[in-house]
């Protein structure tokens, strides 16, 4: 594993990044799962947090997942958390407005990528993971 970070201090905002790469992680020996895995899990992670945007890179095997925002991390806590308030109140209540949380969602992109068949859990062997 290998791992770089910087943070400036100056700042009252979140303002830094992180990379992490992982070349060999046994979610089994860490508890986490309940069979031993036929591979190691490998990733690699990088992020990024400014005053006006934040995004991250998530990367393992042929998954890819992206969240980018052009907002600062506590903008972003805060409409999520909007969001999370807003999605919670209608499950209670048993009805689902589509409009008010597309309204609600917060000001960011969220990608993910993986093909079919040959997802993360495959990879390193553990189909039953996988929900279809």
């Amino acid at each position: 594993m290998t791992a770089d970070a910087e943070y400036n201090l100056a700042h009252s905002y979140p303002d830094g990044k992180v990379t992490v790469d992982v070349t060999q992680l046994d979610l089994y020996e860490l508890g986490l799962m309940p069979k031993p895995m036929k591979r190691p899990l490998a990733f690699n992670l990088s992020g990024e947090a400014r005053q006006n945007r934040v995004f991250t890179h998530f990367t393992a095997g042929d998954m890819k997942l992206n969240l980018s925002a052009r907002a600062g991390v506590y903008p972003l806590i805060r409409q999520s958390t909007h969001f999370v308030d807003v999605l919670m109140k209608q499950v209670d209540e048993k009805l689902l407005d589509h409009a008010a949380l597309r309204e609600a969602l917060p000001s960011a992109i969220f990608s993910f990528f993986g093909r079919k068949g040959e997802s993360v859990g495959i990879l390193y062997g553990n189909e039953e993971y996988i929900v279809p």
